[in-house]
């Protein structure tokens, strides 16, 4: 089904499946539709890997790092640090980290997170070629604590991102089910089963469709995950493999590169029972000869089945319902024939459905989730419904009030009556966030004797919000898990120090890769000129090898360096280099003119055209020496569009022959 998007302002949304291993995105501009995006390298999807290093000795282990000279250190994300990773896997960090732990002895993981959103979204610009502002909706695994959503929310804040939603990942494919497949469920309720298989976790989604609306509807019944995903087959596969050829996984470049060729031989047993590998040990001429097969995967499956049997199970028992319609499959590894059969199994199904595309359904229901929450954009309405999936209680003085359970649906309001001027939310039992009531309006601190309405929403990133319904504000204080004012200013200053010089480093590179290209014009022209003398030549090949000894000496340059020398040898050129383009412009166009004046003729051309080529000629004759680049340039435009114009007049003077033909023959009938 396709869905039209009327835009209204200048705006790029974007949709970020957040992945453990790939991070994916969806795109939505005001020239193209939804669909999923590329990166600045056209790939479509990007490595989930964060690499740091010393400049001036990249195999060092980083012990310490002092802020004051992070211009010695230069860090990479997706697939730049993917390559670097392969050799120095001990200066990498793998997957999502969105926490406040320690890595690489420098950062904390959300620091980590806010840099590599920071390239991913820079990457996304260039491989899309955006130019408006953009908003983000990024779908985050189910697996991810208050915590985690917090300081997801700062790492956004640091990278500059302009996110306006997380959206639960297990909830976008249905999203997107609901808007691209209403053609199997219109006119009917049919109860569909969502099963995503994740690298770090894998859910269980049951919801039902009513397509008796006439707008698309559904109801999320029940959901159950686990933290047991596609690399603990990985991980498995890995530990078998290396056990039975003796190969040492303690060495991290080992470990590293073989688990790489295991990840790509998987992929293929969708297709095929086994796979040989030939490992070859980094730095050795040993090589390691064996197969991946389906049984392999079959032997390090047990633990992954059994918790996706559960899974089905208690979803099931806490959607109040014995079967389903069909099932969708959400995944790379959903593909793998054992495991389809067994879910095929445990739902009693005669078979199971990738209808939607298995790696990124994720990503283009927060698409669309995305397209939804901005202005700039109308999208078909969908009336859906997800649950909470957490335990959210109002603490006010000794007394606990529910507010919502991990039952209810995600858009349940509660309004409630607080005789404090003091309250804390806890999530999940763990303290959230403790609220102090304040007004203007208050004398002699009688606040503690007011009665005030205060409602509560599930807010748009997975976290409940609080709303006064009276003459009184309502002020959040920080938790004591939360950082401190003196923490966000460490990480926004290491963050944007580090954004500063890979950005400074990027502007060096082009400049130093203009400057190379303009010596390979000037190469070229002195290889293959016809037009130039003797003594242009020698102020060209002068001109050259100044510029390849300064750019080959082996001094680090800065971006101002590189310009500055770049215009002095254009200035030094320049002349030369317009006199071949005008010569070489001008004896194109003239053998383009003698050709046209073959093929056209009073028959099959016009006034007009018969005129201008006569002009034109003349034009030539008399310029030959003196018309520079750019007037040549306009006079091949000119004769193109005479060219153009002719030939719409001869298609409309045989589209009018035709016309008189048909009513000719309609007359005579």
């Amino acid at each position: 089904m396709i869905f039209y998007f009327l835009h209204f302002s200048a705006c790029t949304v974007i949709g970020i499946d957040l992945g453990s291993s790939v991070l994916r995105a969806s795109i939505l501009s005001r020239n193209q539709p939804l669909r999923i995006a590329v990166n600045m390298n056209s790939k479509r999807e990007t490595p989930n890997i964060f690499a740091f290093w010393n400049r001036s000795n990249p195999k060092q282990n980083i012990s310490s790092v002092d802020i004051n000279k992070l211009d010695e250190y230069e860090w990479s994300f997706g697939e730049a640090a993917q390559s670097q990773c392969l050799k120095r896997p001990h200066l990498c960090v793998y997957g999502n980290h969105i926490d406040d732990k320690q890595y690489l002895s420098f950062f904390k993981g959300y620091e980590i997170t806010a840099l590599s959103l920071y390239e991913a979204i820079h990457s996304l610009t260039i491989g899309e070629l955006i130019e408006d502002s953009i908003k983000l909706v990024i779908a985050v695994p189910p697996i991810l604590s208050m915590k985690q959503k917090v300081l997801l929310f700062t790492a956004a804040k640091y990278a500059n991102a302009d996110i306006v939603q997380f959206i639960d990942s297990t909830i976008c494919p249905v999203h997107l089910y609901a808007l691209e497949r209403q053609s199997k469920y219109s006119n009917s309720i049919e109860r569909v089963a969502f099963i995503d298989i994740g690298s770090s976790y894998s859910s269980v989604t049951i919801v039902e469709f009513d397509g008796k609306q006439e707008d698309p509807k559904y109801i999320q019944l029940s959901a159950t995950f686990s933290e047991v995903g596609g690399s603990s087959l990985d991980e498995g596969l890995l530990d078998l493999i290396s056990k039975e050829n003796h190969i040492d996984l303690t060495n991290l470049k080992v470990r590293s590169l073989l688990l790489n060729e295991i990840l790509k031989a998987k992929k293929m047993l969708v297709f095929l029972k086994s796979i040989n590998i030939k490992f070859e040990y980094p730095g050795t001429e040993k090589i390691v000869s064996f197969n991946l097969t389906e049984q392999n995967l079959l032997k390090v499956s047990q633990k992954f089945n059994e918790t996706m049997k559960q899974l089905i199970k208690d979803a099931l028992k806490q959607a109040n319902i014995e079967k389903v319609s069909s099932v969708e499959l959400i995944g790379g590894s959903s593909r793998i024939p054992f495991i389809m059969e067994l879910i095929q199994e445990q739902f009693h199904v005669s078979s199971v459905s990738h209808s939607l595309n298995a790696e990124t359904a994720v990503s283009m229901g927060a698409g669309y989730f995305a397209a939804s929450k901005s202005n700039s954009f109308v999208i078909k309405k969908v009336n859906g419904s997800s649950l909470i999936r957490s335990n959210v209680s109002l603490q006010v003085q000794n007394e606990k009030i529910e507010l919502f359970n991990e039952n209810d649906l995600n858009d349940f309001v509660r309004t409630v009556e607080i005789g404090s001027n003091l309250f804390s939310i806890h999530i999940n039992n763990q303290l959230y966030s403790k609220y102090r009531i304040t007004s203007s309006n208050f004398k002699n601190n009688d606040n503690h004797n007011h009665k005030y309405n205060v409602t509560f929403v599930s807010g748009d990133f997975l976290l409940p919000s609080v709303f006064s319904n009276g003459n009184y504000q309502i002020e959040r204080m920080k938790s004591s898990w939360e950082l401190t004012k003196e923490q966000f200013t460490n990480s926004e200053n290491k963050i944007n120090k580090l954004i500063m010089n890979l950005d400074k480093r990027r502007n060096t590179a082009k400049a130093a890769n203009d400057f190379e290209e303009f010596m390979l014009k000037i190469k070229k022209i002195i290889s293959t000129t016809k037009s130039l003398n003797k003594s242009d030549i020698i102020q060209l090949e002068k001109v050259l090898t100044e510029a390849e000894i300064w750019f080959d000496d082996g001094i680090e340059r800065s971006q101002i360096e590189y310009e500055n020398k770049l215009t002095y040898i254009k200035n030094n050129s320049v002349q030369i280099i317009e006199k071949e383009n005008r010569i070489k412009k001008f004896e194109e166009l003239k053998e383009e003119l003698n050709n046209i004046k073959t093929i056209y003729n009073k028959e099959n051309a016009s006034d007009s055209l018969l005129s201008f080529i006569d002009e034109l000629e003349k034009w030539l004759e008399t310029n030959k020496n003196i018309a520079s680049s750019s007037e040549i340039k306009t006079k091949t435009k000119e004769l193109k569009n005479m060219l153009k114009e002719n030939h719409n007049k001869n298609n409309n003077s045989k589209n009018n022959e035709t016309i008189n033909l048909a009513t000719a023959v309609q007359l005579e009938k």
